[in-house]
């Protein structure tokens, strides 16, 4: 997509606006070195506390129950 300089698909762009401020998310582009997850790498605007962050879609094939996956990671996060 940064080949094109083009604003993110509208529907990557509401989910990652969820986890930072749509107005400062400047690219989003697919990461396709995984096999299992849909991984986008997303870009902020300068000024901002990071300059990217990992968005997932988790493949609910593979984790049937992805609410576990975000326990998980909120017990080593915390």
């Amino acid at each position: 997509m940064s080949d094109l300089n083009l604003k993110p698909p509208n529907d990557l762009l509401q989910i990652a606006g969820n986890f930072h401020p749509i107005d400062e998310i400047n690219d989003i582009n697919e990461l396709t070195e995984g096999n299992i997850n849909s991984t986008f790498l997303v870009t902020v605007s300068e000024g901002c506390a990071y300059d990217c962050f990992i968005l997932q879609h988790i493949n609910t094939d593979v984790f049937v129950h992805p609410e576990f996956l975000m326990t998980n990671l909120k017990v080593i996060r915390d």
